[in-house]
């Protein structure tokens, strides 16, 4: 993430977006761990060694002085050492059951949200053409932004009774198909199950929010590389005219959707134009 703020304007956006896939590949696969040479936990490991190596030391000792005696190993010792083995596994046992019921409050919220748009979706939808032959384009009553939405059959839904001319609703559609070709409909998934399996930890929440905004800026530059560099201010405009009727999302809503959207909303256009 703080990669992402340095090289904001140093990278181009799509390779700056596309530099989020390894840290995808960090959460979500297991891969074996490498350390460095000068790493703390290098020394640590060589402390617990010399920890065990001792305890052992002393153990052998006591028991060749006097065996009988139950100097180290009396009832009483092992008792507290047994109870602080149950501790902890009781500590850990704890922490995995706190864990597993955030992860299934996270992935019940992203389920019911999506579920709950697809089926609003389904329900006021009218089909009135395709892109390029590949997705259909639907027009939705009530809809607040344009948007991709859907895994397996992706469709771009405009919203009914928007103000756009006909060369903006061009830039519009021109801006999902740049997400579609950009599988930003997939993305969506993967960056939700990333939340789903690391909900407790914020700096995955921060990440989440910034690969969103990351993932409009590379469809803007991807649009543009399309329609014409030199029609930058009509698609900017179509993008202002769009944030107009938006309400502004919380992180949660928005990280837990699987829908992309033409404009995130006033704040964000400011950096985006």
């Amino acid at each position: 993430m703080g990669i992402s703020f340095l090289i904001e304007k140093r990278i181009n956006p799509c390779i700056k977006y596309g530099l989020w896939l390894l840290v995808a590949i960090k959460l979500l696969v297991p891969l074996p761990e490498f350390e460095s040479v000068i790493s703390v936990m290098n020394a640590a490991n060589k402390i617990e060694e010399r920890s065990v190596r001792y305890f052992f030391v002393d153990n052998e000792d006591s028991e060749d002085q006097d065996i009988s005696s139950e100097t180290y190993g009396s009832a009483e010792e092992t008792e507290k050492v047994y109870g602080k083995v149950m501790q902890r596994i009781n500590v850990a046992d704890i922490c995995f059951w706190v864990w597993l019921a955030g992860a299934l409050s996270c992935a019940g919220v992203f389920l019911w949200s999506n579920l709950r748009f697809a089926g609003r979706l389904r329900k006021d939808r009218v089909k009135i053409g395709r892109v390029r032959d590949k997705i259909n384009v639907y027009m939705v009553i009530g809809l607040e932004s344009p948007c991709l939405f859907g895994l397996f059959k992706p469709s771009v839904y405009l919203q009914e009774g928007s103000r756009l001319s006909e060369e903006q609703r061009e830039f519009v559609l021109a801006h999902e198909y740049t997400h579609y070709r950009h599988g930003d409909h997939v993305w969506t998934l993967i960056r939700c199950m990333c939340i789903i399996f690391y909900w407790y930890d914020p700096l995955v929440w921060m990440a989440a929010y910034r690969s969103i905004k990351d993932s409009e800026l590379a469809c803007d530059a991807g649009t543009l590389k399309k329609i014409g560099y030199e029609r930058h201010i009509e698609y900017g405009k179509a993008l202002i005219e769009i944030a107009k009727g938006m309400r502004h999302q919380s992180l949660g809503i928005r990280v837990l959707g699987c829908s992309t959207s033409a404009t995130g909303g006033i704040r964000e256009m400011k950096k985006r134009m």
